[in-house]
């Protein structure tokens, strides 16, 4: 049978003839969104679990369609996504919030010394010595002088206290129809440890994917939000009043909400491997949309997260695309292995990294030639290309 090929980065992504039927029906190829039908007859369902922080995202029951038609891959990617604070995010922020902070004080009506009064370098251990946030926070809004000294161990604070707990996690999404015995080698001794203290709670023989899904507590939850201030055990009566009736309240808002810079260059990383992929060499597919931390797009992060943590012992994944060998979508190459999504500057140290990007893109192109069709993908391509000033003869 005579295929198509382009070269792309080096390498050859082979145009197959004429995709497969697809178990999604109604699915126009020249259309710039996806839309998945209803899929006939039983197919796997992918909820995401992180075996350290042993958590689930239940509203992740789907298969693989309805997991890109609903966006769930995104919620998947922002389970492990790290905020990331840029000079250029610190500057527009210490622009905006001179407004919400409170004014400095009148010397002339002082007659006393006060905090304010202290050199620059003790107000700067001051703000050392607070391991809170919050606490940091309000310090910040409540004088100009004070905003200037501690805005740096603010986005410290910040930045280290709103990293999510499933970063790095080992990450699977697994089918319902998974066998015992069928796991990544890496979570084998984990699956078998957990079947084993929960067979009072289940029958024998109890596959995990049953024992995992009621036993886990749900993951979904925003971990990168702070919960309102009244409803923390310790809290102070200045916190309070500042972030409910104060009209200091906004800045710290901003101050306690997590940034995700987009002129950042984020990766996906395997720790367990040791590999990377750069969402700026995706973007000729997944478009400017693919913004952190959700990373939508078509060939996006969040996508090339779920096509490699995806794990089931049956192969009907709903999806066009067959693969072969290590491409085969429902024996995700990277399930079970840890990931997290940073940016370039926030990759471990020690680390011999490799750069798997242009694999992913082709892999990528690949799926969604089969799923949507060349021209398809020939026309987003060019489109995204001329868009990001790109050479689009190159793919």
């Amino acid at each position: 049978m005579d295929t198509d090929s382009d070269e792309m980065a080096g390498g050859t992504v082979v145009i197959p003839p004429r995709p497969r039927q697809s178990v999604l029906k109604g699915r126009a190829t020249s259309a710039q969104t996806y839309t998945a039908a209803q899929p006939e007859g039983p197919l796997t369902r992918l909820p995401d679990f992180a075996f350290d922080s042993r958590t689930k995202n239940a509203a992740a029951l789907a298969n693989m369609p309805q997991f890109l038609e609903l966006g769930l891959h995104s919620i998947v990617a922002y389970r492990v996504t790290v905020p990331s604070w840029s000079r250029q995010m610190l500057s527009a922020l210490q622009g905006s919030l001179p407004a919400y902070i409170k004014p400095p004080r009148d010397p002339a009506s002082q007659s006393k010394l006060t905090l304010l009064d202290l050199p620059l370098d003790i107000l700067h251990s001051i703000f050392a010595a607070i391991d809170d946030s919050q606490q940091a926070v309000c310090l910040c809004l409540s004088d100009q002088r004070l905003f200037d000294v501690g805005i740096r161990r603010v986005i410290r604070l910040r930045s280290s206290s709103l990293k999510p707990a499933a970063a790095g996690d080992r990450f699977i999404c697994l089918g319902e129809h998974t066998e015992n015995g069928d796991y990544p080698p890496g979570i084998r001794p984990i699956v078998a440890s957990l079947l084993v203290s929960a067979c009072s709670k289940f029958p024998l023989g109890t596959r995990f994917f049953e024992v995992a899904l009621n036993h886990y507590p749900d993951g979904e939850e925003a971990e990168h939000t702070t919960p309102a201030v009244d409803e923390q055990p310790g809290c102070t009566l200045h916190e309070r009043i500042l972030a409910t009736t104060s009209p200091y309240a906004y800045g710290y808002m901003r101050l306690m909400n997590p940034k995700y810079d987009p002129a950042q260059s984020w990766v996906l990383c395997n720790v367990s491997k040791g590999v990377y992929v750069r969402a700026d060499v995706l973007r000729v597919l997944s478009g400017l949309e693919s913004k952190p931390p959700m990373f939508h797009g078509h060939g996006g992060l969040a996508e090339v997260l779920l096509f490699r943590i995806t794990w089931s012992s049956d192969p009907s994944t709903g999806m066009a695309y067959g693969g072969g060998g290590e491409k085969e979508l429902h024996r995700g190459a990277w399930a079970g292995d840890r990931v997290v999504i940073t940016t370039m500057d926030g990759l471990r140290e020690g680390v011999e990294w490799e750069d798997e990007s242009e694999e992913a893109l082709s892999d990528m192109v690949q799926i969604w030639r089969w799923e949507m069709g060349d021209a398809w993908v020939r026309e987003r391509i060019a489109r995204n290309a001329l868009q990001l000033g790109l050479d689009v003869n190159r793919w």
